[in-house]
């Protein structure tokens, strides 16, 4: 059996959700491009490099239009420039990779106003030009656990009967340390999760319905209330010896534990230079 090559369509989705499709088969297709082209920027030191970095940069992407109509023309300038309005990029997926950026120019040939086909070629503006992919998972609550950590039984007691902590593994299928995003579902107090030796915590307390976001790759942390409302949590992060938030996963398989209070899902995002040609490896 072959392996599956990369898949030719693409999606530019703006921050209001709006998407521009292109495939084969639809009424836009993509041609010559450089998206997969990348380039490292370095900083020297005597003569001997001392970092490497991704500096912002345009790709080109050709793009067909074949049936469509001059509604539709409006309808995907429209989509890219809410996002150069906004000030807020948007996201581009090329076969199984995908990357935050712009359209900030559109070029167009093969033309004309009755029909409905058209060539533009499109300039991508990107700060940070890193495609990402990502595996996620889910794991429950364990039937009975209050948000202390402790069960609930028919009878009360003057104190809570406590267990040590769940365990389990998360496994990295990227050959390089992956970023964590981490949602925790309330209820919850303090909650924290030990991935590979290092504890992803934060000092808040949860309502029911209450969520927290970890966003190791933004590297932001924030809560929701049941009613919406959210709270920037950054400073509750848990800093110290043994407890970064924003640690990476290492490759390859890690301990994972908890103290079973809440239920969490997790996804773990690789950043790489051009998009994945394959799907993720399992």
């Amino acid at each position: 059996m072959s392996e599956r090559v990369m898949d030719p369509s693409a999606t530019y989705t703006n921050h209001a959700g709006e998407v521009v499709e292109m495939r084969v088969d639809g009424l836009w297709h993509y041609g010559q491009t450089d998206l997969h082209d990348y380039s490292w920027a370095y900083d020297a030191v005597a003569d001997r490099v001392s970092a490497f970095r991704r500096s912002p940069r345009d790709f080109s992407m050709l793009v067909h239009m074949q049936g469509g109509s001059a509604a539709e023309r409006d309808r995907v300038t429209d989509v890219f420039e809410a996002d150069v309005a906004a000030l807020v990029p948007g996201t581009l997926r090329v076969g199984y990779s995908e990357m935050r950026c712009w359209v900030t120019a559109s070029a167009k040939a093969s033309w004309w106003f009755s029909d409905g086909a058209m060539d533009a070629t499109l300039t991508v503006h990107a700060d940070d030009p890193v495609w990402t992919r990502s595996v996620s998972a889910e794991v429950a609550k364990p039937s009975g656990a209050t948000a202390s950590g402790g069960f609930d039984y028919p009878h009360d007691y003057p104190f809570d009967y406590r267990v040590e902590d769940h365990v389990g593994a998360v496994s990295n299928p990227f050959p390089t340390p992956a970023a964590l995003r981490l949602t925790v579902y309330g209820p919850a107090v303090d909650p924290y999760v030990i991935v590979g030796g290092n504890r992803y915590q934060v000092d808040v307390s949860l309502g029911e319905g209450g969520l927290l976001f970890i966003d190791g790759l933004a590297r932001t942390i924030t809560t929701r209330s049941v009613t919406g409302h959210e709270e920037d949590a950054f400073a509750a992060g848990v800093r110290e010896a043994g407890a970064n938030v924003f640690a990476r996963v290492p490759a390859g398989q890690s301990a994972m534990s908890w103290d079973g209070s809440f239920g969490f899902a997790y996804e773990l995002v690789e950043e790489r230079s051009e998009p994945a040609w394959a799907p993720t490896p399992s």
